[in-house]
C-alpha cells in the first residue's frame, strides 16, 4: 500500500508539472505555483505514506507481540522449572498448540516435583539413619568406655582405654594423652594410639612451645584445621599429620592433663568432635581420680589392718621391749631392709641409747652405746630437736645432713621421731628409705604406737616407783624396801651370799617435833635420808621403814663392811647442823646390824635381829652402832 500510493502520487505530480510546462498560456508564475503545489502534494503524499506505513508496522508489531507473549511466558516458566524452581506456575494459553504445550509443561512440572520430593524424603531418611547409626555408635563407644573405666583400677589401663576410644570415636589416625609429672613442672606423654610406642614417656615442651602446653595454659579445646597455618604455638609433628584437636582433661574444676587426636586430613574436626572428645577427656579424668582414691583407700585399709595387727600385738605384749621389737619389725618391712633400731633419749643426760634393734651386730650396738651420742649429734639432731622425719640417701640432695652424720652414715637411712605430748623421746632409725608416701604415713603411725608404748611403760614404771617410794625422803617406802629386800634375801639364800641388814632411827626425834614442829621434823628426815643415801653404794637398798625409822640392805657385804657403812652414816648425821631460822638443831642416829644366817627362812627374821641390835644401841647411850650377837 505504501509503495503503490507513493508511486501513484509521484506519477500524478509529475503529470501536473508536465502539463503546466506545455500549456501555452501558462505564465511563469503559474508554472512556479504549479511546481510548488506539486511539491507540497508530493510532501503530503510522502507523509501520508509514511503514516500509513508506520500504522501498518505498529499493527504488525502488536499482532506479533500478542502472538509471541504466551511463547515467552512458557519459555520463561520452562527455564525456571529446569533450574529447579518447581513452584513456578505455568501460564494458561488459549492457542490450541500452545495450550497443549503448556499442559505438557505443567504435567512435567508436577511429575518432576513429586520425583524430587520423593528423592528429598529418601535422602532425609538416609541422612537420619546415618546420623542415628553414628549417634548409636558414639553412644555404644561412650557406654563401653564408661563401663570399662568403672572396672579399671590402674592408671595405664585407663589411659589406654581413653586413646583407643578417642581414635575410634572421631575416626582419627593418632591419639595420645599427656599428663604432668608428680612435681608438676614437666609434661609427659603417657599413652598413645597410632604413634610408635617409643614416644611413650617423652617430655613435651610447656606453654606456647607445644599444642599440649598451650591447651593446658588456655584451659580450653584447641582445634587446628591445618598445621601449616600460622599458629600461636610451636608444632613438632610427623610430616603426614595435617590437622589436630586437643582438649583439657578436667575433674572437679581442676585440669589434670590433655587428650589429643590428629588426622592426615585437613579440616577433619568440627564442633561435634570437640564435644565428643571433651566427654572422653572428662570421663578419663574422673576415672583417674576414682582409681587414685581407690588405690589410696586400699593402701589406707592395708595400713589400718597393719596398725590394728600391731596394736593387738602390743596389747598382748608383756613388756615395752617386746612391744618395740614388734613395731621395729613392721617398720623394717616398710623400707625393704633388715637393719634398724629404736634409739631413746636418756632423760638424765640426753645421751642416745640403742634400746632395741634387729639385724645389727651386738658389737656395733655396744660401740654405739659406748660413744654416748648426744641428741644434737648428726642426723639425730634434726629428728629429735625438730621432730621431723629425716631421709638421707642417694638422690635426696641432703648432703649437709649426710656430712653431719659421717661417723655412722650408711648409703640410705631414715629417722622417724618418737613423740609424746610434743616431746621427742627418741627415734626409729632404719637403714633404708620409705618406698612411697604410704610407707611414710605408716612409719609415722608406727612411731606413734612405739612412743605410746614407751610412754605407757614409763608411766607404769613411774606408778610402780610411786607405789614403792616415800614422798618425803625420795627413798623406798616400807612396801618398796620390803619388796626389793625380799628379792635380795632370796638371792642371798639361793647362792649362799652375804647380806647385811641395818636398822636405824633418829634419837629423841619426838623432841624435835615437839620443840620445832612437824615441818622442821620433816626437813630433818629428808636431809638425813639424803646424807645416808650418799654414804651407801649404788647396789645398796635404803628405805624409810616407818616414822623416823629406816632400813638398809647391803648385798655382798659382811659384818665389817656393814659396820663401816653404818659408822659413815652415823658420823655424817652427827656432824650436820640443822637450822630453824638462826637456831641450830642437832640430831643423832642409832644403828643396829644383823647378817643373814642359814636358818633364816624369811626376811622378817633378819630384820628382827637388826631391830634387836638397834634397841641394844639405844640402851647403850644412843648415837652408836651395835651389831647383833647371840648373847644380845
Amino acid at each position: 500500500a505504501f509503495a503503490v500510493s507513493n508511486a501513484v502520487g509521484w506519477k500524478v505530480s509529475q503529470q501536473i508539472i508536465d502539463d503546466t510546462q506545455h500549456t501555452p498560456w501558462a505564465t511563469e508564475a503559474d508554472k512556479a505555483r504549479a511546481i510548488e503545489l506539486v511539491e507540497t502534494t508530493r510532501t503530503l503524499i510522502v507523509v501520508a505514506s509514511v503514516a500509513i506505513l508506520g500504522l501498518t508496522l505498529l499493527g504488525v508489531l502488536l499482532w506479533f507481540r500478542e502472538f509471541h507473549r504466551p511463547i515467552d511466558q512458557l519459555t520463561h516458566a520452562a527455564l525456571r522449572i529446569s533450574n529447579g524452581d518447581l513452584d513456578t506456575p505455568v501460564p494458561k494459553v488459549s492457542n490450541d498448540e500452545l495450550g497443549d504445550l503448556a499442559n505438557t509443561l505443567e504435567s512435567t512440572r508436577f511429575r518432576l516435583a513429586a520425583t524430587l520430593n520423593e528423592a528429598a524424603r529418601q535422602a532425609k531418611m538416609e541422612a537420619e539413619l546415618r546420623s542415628e547409626a553414628r549417634h548409636n555408635n558414639e553412644l555404644a563407644l561412650l557406654l563401653a568406655l564408661s563401663q570399662s573405666l568403672l572396672l579399671a583400677e590402674e592408671e595405664h589401663i585407663i589411659l589406654d582405654l581413653a586413646v583407643d576410644t578417642a581414635a575410634k570415636l572421631l575416626v582419627t589416625d593418632y591419639s595420645s594423652v599427656v599428663l604432668p609429672n608428680e612435681a608438676g613442672d614437666k609434661l609427659i606423654l603417657r599413652a598413645v594410639c597410632g604413634w610408635p610406642e617409643m614416644y611413650l614417656n617423652t617430655e613435651i615442651p610447656p606453654g606456647t612451645q607445644s599444642q599440649t602446653g598451650y591447651t593446658l595454659m588456655q584451659g580450653r579445646p584447641i582445634a587446628v584445621d591445618d598445621y601449616r597455618d600460622d599458629l600461636p604455638f610451636s608444632v613438632d609433628l610427623e610430616p603426614d599429620v595435617t590437622s589436630g584437636l586437643s582438649v583439657p582433661m578436667i575433674h572437679a574444676g581442676r585440669i589434670v592433663g590433655a587428650l589429643f587426636v590428629h588426622s592426615r586430613q585437613k579440616h577433619h574436626f568440627d564442633q561435634e568432635d570437640i564435644r565428643l572428645l571433651s566427654l572422653v577427656a572428662n570421663q578419663t579424668a574422673t576415672a583417674m581420680e576414682r582409681a587414685r582414691l581407690y588405690k589410696e583407700s586400699v593402701a589406707r585399709a592395708g595400713e589400718l589392718r597393719t596398725i590394728a595387727r600391731v596394736g593387738e600385738a602390743l596389747n598382748r605384749a608383756e613388756n615395752a621391749e617386746i612391744t618395740l621389737r614388734l613395731v621395729l619389725a613392721e617398720a623394717l618391712n616398710l623400707v625393704n631392709t633388715d637393719q634398724g633400731g629404736i634409739i631413746l633419749v636418756e632423760p638424765d643426760d640426753y645421751t642416745l641409747r640403742l634400746y632395741t634393734w634387729l639385724g645389727i651386730p651386738d658389737d656395733d650396738v655396744q660401740v654405739f652405746n659406748d660413744r654416748r651420742f648426744k641428741k644434737y649429734h648428726g642426723i639425730f639432731a634434726r629428728s629429735i630437736l625438730r621432730g621431723e622425719m629425716v631421709e638421707v640417701g642417694q638422690g635426696l640432695e641432703d648432703t649437709d645432713t649426710a656430712l653431719q652424720y659421717a661417723d655412722t652414715v650408711v648409703p640410705q637411712k631414715v629417722n622417724v621421731p618418737l613423740k609424746t605430748d610434743d616431746k621427742v623421746i627418741g627415734v626409729i632409725s632404719l637403714n633404708g628409705l620409705p618406698v612411697d608416701d604410704g610407707a611414710r604415713r605408716m612409719l609415722v603411725a608406727l612411731s606413734d604406737l612405739a612412743a605410746t608404748a614407751i610412754a605407757k611403760a614409763r608411766l607404769h614404771e613411774q606408778m610402780r616407783l610411786l607405789a614403792v617410794t616415800d614422798d618425803l625422803t625420795g627413798l623406798h617406802n616400807r612396801r618398796g624396801i620390803l619388796q626389793f629386800g625380799e628379792h635380795e634375801f632370796e638371792r642371798a639364800r639361793r647362792f649362799s651370799r652375804p647380806l647385811a641388814a641395818i636398822m636405824f632411827d633418829i634419837d629423841h626425834f619426838k623432841h624435835v617435833n615437839d620443840n620445832y614442829g612437824h615441818a622442821v621434823g620433816n626437813q630433818v628426815l629428808a636431809k638425813l635420808a639424803h646424807l645416808c643415801h650418799d654414804e651407801l653404794r649404788e647396789v645398796d637398798l635404803l628405805g624409810r621403814y616407818g616414822g623416823e625409822e629406816f632400813l638398809a640392805l647391803l648385798p655382798e657385804s659382811n659384818m665389817i663392811g656393814a659396820q663401816y657403812a653404818a659408822e659413815r652414816m652415823r658420823r655424817a648425821v652427827a656432824d650436820s647442823i640443822y637450822y630453824v631460822g638462826t637456831i641450830p638443831v642437832a640430831v643423832t642416829v642409832s644403828f643396829g646390824i644383823a647378817m643373814v644366817s642359814d636358818g633364816d627362812e624369811v626376811l622378817a627374821q633378819l630384820m628382827d635381829r637388826a631391830d634387836q641390835a638397834l634397841y641394844m644401841a639405844k640402851r647403850s647411850g644412843r648415837n652408836c652402832v651395835c651389831a647383833w650377837a647371840v648373847n644380845l
